[in-house]
């Protein structure tokens, strides 16, 4: 049974409030936070503004049912952010940061808020959950969210024997922060929405499977970089909303390919490494499916045991 104050409780018996609003609250992996509003006017709650949908750039959000049960069953939420071409996530187009991945690790909650004499009450935490699907189109962003009853779905133990290392970079497995390795580079003339050419110095490959940062907040990943005669060369795997003005800031971070080698010689971050690039590759040499004298995988060896 959900509590309700007295005076909302009378209102919903007798009927006299006008309609129930959803409160919105978009929180990136960044942690940067959006509040929208299904209300017809803007509401303003314990010293957060909810912008209605289709101002100061507010998508109009459309959501499935929420489901309420009483076991452990993981329940999906489907929703759907109408951008048209005014809605923004900070200064990049909803749509074109969704493309972009900006989405991506965020969490999408939901609560509803009841005007009850003049007033906002709010029932809160209504659905909480994980934005697993992410799907841009020209005027609007489709996601999926899990409730949080998925990370009960984990696998456990929830680390895997492989090669390569299971931390992304500069997570808190990997201990790295990504503004030590920020490298600030000015792009040049020609520089187009796909690919940014600048002055660097940076080896070819350096900063592949990495991002790049805009001045205007955009980010991109990097599909590919290379180096040559002083100019560095970065290839985007998404389209930018508007490609870089010549001289204009551009910060862009390394990528990392999981290899011990690349996070020595790259990072000298060894001891963080959480890969097992010495496990046995799998052979058939013998009936019991084991063999004393197979050597060790080499990098690129797909992940044979689970811990």
């Amino acid at each position: 049974m959900i509590a309700v104050s007295a005076p909302l409780a009378a209102a919903l018996a007798a009927g006299t409030f006008d309609a129930v609003a959803d409160l919105y609250t978009l929180t990136l992996a960044d942690a940067s936070v959006y509040r929208w509003t299904s209300a017809d006017i803007d509401v303003v709650y314990s010293g957060n503004t909810y912008t209605r949908g289709g101002s100061n750039g507010a998508p109009i959000v459309e959501r499935g049912k929420i489901r309420q049960t009483s076991t452990l069953e993981v329940d999906t939420l489907d929703v759907t952010l109408l951008c048209g071409e005014g809605a923004m996530l900070g200064a990049v187009p909803l749509t074109q940061a969704a493309a972009n991945q900006a989405l991506d690790g965020a969490t999408f909650r939901v609560d509803y808020a009841f005007p009850v004499s003049g007033a906002w009450e709010i029932i809160p935490a209504r659905f909480i959950g994980n934005v697993s699907d992410v799907n841009p189109e020209s005027t609007l962003v489709s996601l999926t969210v899990k409730s949080d009853l998925e990370d009960l779905a984990r696998p456990v133990p929830p680390r895997t024997y492989q090669v390569q290392c299971g931390h992304p970079l500069f997570s808190p497995g990997c201990g790295l922060a990504a503004a030590t390795y920020a490298v600030s580079l000015t792009a040049l003339a020609g520089a187009t929405t796909t690919v940014i050419t600048a002055t660097g110095a940076q080896v070819t490959g350096y900063f592949t499977d990495g991002y790049v940062i805009l001045a205007s907040g955009e980010r991109a990943t990097i599909l590919s970089s290379s180096l040559s005669g002083g100019v560095q060369t970065l290839t985007l795997a998404t389209e930018l909303s508007a490609a870089p003005g010549t001289g204009s800031g551009v910060t862009a971070y390394p990528g990392c390919d999981k290899l011990m080698a690349t996070c020595l010689a790259k990072f000298a971050n060894l001891t963080r490494f959480g890969g097992f690039p010495f496990i046995p590759r799998k052979t058939s040499g013998s009936a019991s499916g084991h063999n004393a004298g197979t050597p060790p995988s080499p990098p690129g060896t797909p992940p044979l045991h689970d811990l």
